[in-house]
């Protein structure tokens, strides 16, 4: 387990031997955010510990199993606020928690609760703030107020949360340089898969041929969210020039978003209909069939500040089904899985280098399947043990635990 802390521009690593600290005890924390990312963490988090969430959902406004679903208020866009701050304020007045985290867009729910905390010792809930993303898919026109607001956020956190968690040491970085020095002990967990949804299947040939590809058709897969920065477009265009090489090549794109209509009008001009096929997002469980029909998974993220911080989550859920994966060679790629592995690396986010990288894949199929196919699943038993959410869950449950643990040991 490697814990970071930060103080002034230095960022020191330590290890802990979790053996030697005092026994593992239950915790009672409270989980507030705006964003979908935390039903796996706290799924594995409530082994353990006693776990109160609060998250913004499509459902009516609904309380079950210490779940808290929160939606607009009278369509309200400010209406998921209004409630979820009355019922933070409602639940840390009530209920002793050891732990209360926020993701960054809920920096400011517990109010008042952090500052009381930091002055008054007989507070007992410690605050953690966790980044999972920094703010993304904004026009440059908006950067200077976004960046802005997320700073201030940022500093907010430094002041008066006793703990800062982030997804990567890059994001870590990124935030020291561009908005504070931190000064609290911070902990990184990175993101994670569910490996008993995310595993090898047999190839689904009638999801396959519903789509519109044939049974032997090379398919090139990708799934997420559809923007002008992703490399999405890119991978898109390459297909000009595949089509004209190899024809069995086939690209399956799993998402929509902004630049969705884009990606459709390239698709007809350049009559890549039987090619390049885009479909709408499919609930979570239904992703690995899909993922199922692919023979090279493709993570086009190019080497912007953007995903340099990250820590893909499609790029995790790849490896776990076992499949061969074609990847940018960005910080982000390289720390998940490291430099010396069996996957396929592309050097630059254009189509030509796309179409390049794709066809060598599809050479490397065709001397042999079944070595092909045995490179992705050597990677997967490499690595799943640890991209599981139970070992993120490791990672943040020793973090809180030491971080309650000093507290407590404090005058």
């Amino acid at each position: 387990m490697t814990a970071y802390s930060a103080s002034g521009a230095e960022i020191q690593r330590s290890f802990f031997n979790w053996g030697m600290l005092k026994k593992e005890t239950e915790m009672k924390i409270l989980i507030v955010v705006r964003e979908p990312w935390y039903d796996e963490i706290v799924r594995e988090l409530r082994k353990k510990n006693k776990v109160d969430y609060i998250f913004k959902s499509r459902d009516i406004f609904k309380i079950e199993n210490g779940n808290y679903h929160i939606s607009k208020l009278f369509g309200l866009r400010r209406g998921y606020s209004i409630v979820a701050y009355i019922l933070t304020t409602f639940l840390l007045l009530t209920r002793k928690y050891d732990v209360c985290m926020t993701d960054y867009r809920s920096v400011y729910m517990p109010t008042l609760f952090p500052i009381i905390s930091s002055f008054i010792h007989q507070f007992k809930t410690i605050f953690v703030y966790d980044l999972r993303t920094i703010p993304v898919d904004y026009v440059r026109e908006q950067a200077e107020t976004i960046e802005k607001q997320f700073c201030k956020e940022v500093h907010f956190a430094n002041r008066y949360y006793q703990g800062i968690t982030v997804i990567t040491p890059e994001m870590l970085n990124y935030i020291q340089n561009k908005c504070t020095e931190i000064h609290k002990q911070v902990g990184i967990w990175e993101s994670g898969v569910d490996e008993e949804m995310f595993k090898p299947l047999p190839k689904n040939l009638e999801l396959k041929q519903k789509i519109g590809f044939s049974v032997h058709d090379f398919v090139c897969f990708y799934h997420g969210s559809l923007s002008n920065a992703r490399g999405v477009i890119e991978l898109v265009e390459s297909f000009r020039i595949i089509r004209h090489r190899e024809q069995a090549i086939k690209l399956l794109i799993l998402g929509k978003g902004e630049c969705s209509e884009k990606l459709e009008k390239i698709i007809r001009d350049a009559s890549l209909e039987d090619t390049v096929k885009i479909h709408d997002w499919v609930a979570c469980n239904e992703v690995p069939q899909f993922i199922s029909t692919a023979d090279l998974c493709v993570i086009p993220l190019p080497d912007i500040f953007w995903w340099r911080v990250s820590s893909p989550l499609k790029l995790m859920e790849y490896i776990a089904c076992g499949k061969n994966i074609l990847l940018t060679d960005i910080i982000a790629h390289t720390n998940a899985v490291g430099t010396n592995n069996k996957y396929f690396w592309v050097h630059e986010t254009t189509a030509d280098s796309f179409a390049e990288r794709i066809i060598e894949c599809y050479n490397c199929y065709q001397e042999n399947p079944d070595i092909y196919f045995k490179r992705g699943m050597d990677e997967r038993q490499r690595h799943l043990d640890n991209i599981t959410w139970g070992h993120r869950s490791d990672c943040l449950q020793e973090y809180l635990s030491r971080l309650v643990d000093s507290d407590a040991t404090l005058p």
